[in-house]
C-alpha cells in the first residue's frame, strides 16, 4: 500500500538501511532506501524533500537542473528567468545564459533580436545565438575573420 504521508523515510548513505521516522510497531511498511539525492521519501523513486542545492520536480525526483525558463538557487527554490531566456543565474534573473529561439545572447547577458554594433551572430549555438564581438579594428563584421567595416585607422582589404 501507499506509506502514510506522516511517515517518511529518511536517507542515508548507499551501504546503509533505514525504517519508517515516527512509525509505531504495528506499521508495516516496507524498510527501503532512499534514492542519493533525497533527504526524505516515500520510496527510492518518490523523494518528498531534497538535499541542498537540488529541487523537488514534478515526478517526486530531486534535481539539479532547472526546468527551461527557470533558475535554481543554492537552496534549491526556482526562481523565473526574464522573458525570452532559456537559462539565468537566481543571483540575477535578468542575467540570462542561454536565449530562447530566434533570440540572441548580447554581451549584457540579455537576450535581443539584433546584436549591438562591432559584435556579430555565432550561430552555432544549440537553441538561440549569442553576439561575438567583432576583431579589434573592425566596427562591423560577419564573423571572426570576415570584416566590413574597420576602424578610422585601418584599411578594409578584399
Amino acid at each position: 500500500g501507499v506509506p502514510d504521508p506522516e511517515v517518511l523515510l529518511q536517507g542515508v548513505e548507499d551501504d546503509e538501511l533505514f525504517g519508517p521516522r515516527g512509525g509505531r510497531s504495528s506499521d508495516t511498511l516496507r524498510i527501503e532506501r532512499c534514492h542519493r539525492t533525497c533527504t526524505t521519501c516515500f520510496s527510492e523513486e518518490e523523494c518528498t524533500t531534497c538535499e541542498a542545492g537540488r529541487y523537488l520536480n514534478e515526478e517526486g525526483v530531486c534535481s539539479d537542473r532547472a526546468p527551461v525558463g527557470f533558475c535554481l538557487d543554492c537552496n534549491g527554490s526556482l526562481g523565473s528567468c526574464d522573458e525570452d531566456c532559456r537559462e539565468c543565474t537566481c543571483e540575477n534573473s535578468s542575467s540570462c545564459e542561454v536565449c530562447g529561439a530566434g533570440r540572441l545572447l548580447t554581451p549584457d547577458m540579455t537576450c535581443r533580436l539584433e546584436c549591438p554594433a562591432g559584435y556579430y551572430i555565432n550561430s552555432t549555438e544549440e537553441i538561440g545565438g549569442r553576439c561575438v564581438k567583432c576583431a579589434a579594428n573592425c566596427t562591423a563584421c560577419l564573423s571572426s575573420d570576415i570584416c566590413t567595416e574597420c576602424t578610422m585607422d585601418s584599411v578594409l582589404e578584399d
